[in-house]
């Protein structure tokens, strides 16, 4: 009887002793301290507006603060790579842009991360179309003309771009293999360059994202002639697109989106899904948003997985068959 009490304390003991060790609690629930959003681009500009944005009403759903912290270089690489590397806990993410997709193919085996592997998609944040663009004295006045042109002046015509490598410069590469046509590039360091040099007529042509333009389009000095985008956009709903205006299955979207490490719990995945997509429902969200032209998405995390994959293997063609090379 003495051992079996003896034995009925020790375990007594024991079970006290467990509940009271660390490591007989549950894990703390998650969030339980503030996150991380890096952005890989300088302050200032469209992504790092968004992220912010964003990233204040993320805080709010998840009852932590998440934490904007930019870190611009190497064509986005420095501040992916870093997140890449990061333990897969929830507590550091990415607020990635279509360069994500865009930048295997260019880089290829000096990328420092493999874009598919190495991230797990949480979900598209918003997107947003690129737009053809020409002097509003140019006789060229539709897409079907500038293909007229251009086929009857093979590399004649000039067109600019936001820089050498960029969703713009693929957007007309991709243009001229569709159309079977030829346009020489010339990249500028941003929208803003590009479009000075469509005004002074350096240029015939420009690709850029609509706000730089918008001003420009409605005070008269430049026609738009179509968006990217597989559906009109809001900012120009007169503006086709160019598969209706001649170029049948064009599609390129930019987009911002939100990627945590490969290897994140499915539970954080899902959480931070579903704070992001209550978050685009909020007003000043939206306000930015539409501020550069894009749409609010919030898609989930297999769907973004799918346009990631979709388009890694999409622009390797593009860069492949049109000679794209940043060197």
């Amino acid at each position: 009887m003495k051992l079996a009490r003896l034995y009925t304390l020790g375990l007594g003991v024991a079970a006290a002793l467990s509940l009271g060790s660390p490591s007989a609690h549950a894990a703390e629930p998650y969030p339980s301290r503030p996150i991380r959003l890096i952005v890989p681009y300088a302050p200032g500009g469209g992504t790092d507006i968004s992220a912010r944005a964003l990233a204040q009403h993320m805080g709010q759903e998840l009852g932590q603060p998440v934490i904007v912290e930019n870190r611009p270089g190497a064509g986005t690489l420095v501040g992916t790579a870093f997140v890449a590397k990061a333990a897969p806990d929830g507590y550091t993410l990415v607020y990635g842009s279509v360069t994500h997709t865009i930048a295997p193919a260019l880089y290829k085996n000096k990328m420092p991360f493999d874009a598919i592997k190495d991230f797990t998609p949480i979900s598209q944040v918003a997107t947003f179309p690129f737009v053809f663009l020409v002097q509003s004295t140019s006789t060229i006045t539709s897409i079907p003309q500038l293909i007229a042109d251009l086929k009857a002046r093979p590399g004649a015509l000039n067109y600019a771009s936001v820089g050498n490598g960029t969703g713009t410069n693929l957007s007309g590469e991709m243009f001229k293999l569709m159309t079977h046509t030829r346009m020489t590039h010339v990249p500028y360091n941003g929208s803003g360059p590009a479009i000075t040099a469509l005004l002074g007529g350096q240029v015939q042509v420009a690709i850029s994202d609509p706000p730089p333009a918008m001003g420009f389009i409605k005070d008269g000095k430049l026609r738009a002639l179509a968006v990217t985008t597989a559906q009109r956009s809001s900012a120009l709903p007169g503006v086709p697109t160019l598969a209706e205006a001649g170029v049948p299955g064009f599609e390129f979207t930019s987009w911002w989106g939100v990627f945590g490490p490969a290897g994140l719990p499915a539970d954080v995945t899902r959480r931070l899904n579903h704070a992001i997509v209550k978050s685009l429902q909020y007003p000043d969200v939206k306000a930015a948003l539409a501020s550069f032209a894009a749409e609010p998405v919030g898609s989930s995390p297999s769907d973004f997985g799918a346009t990631v994959r979709s388009e890694v293997a999409k622009f390797a063609r593009i860069v492949q068959d049109a000679h794209i090379s940043i060197d």
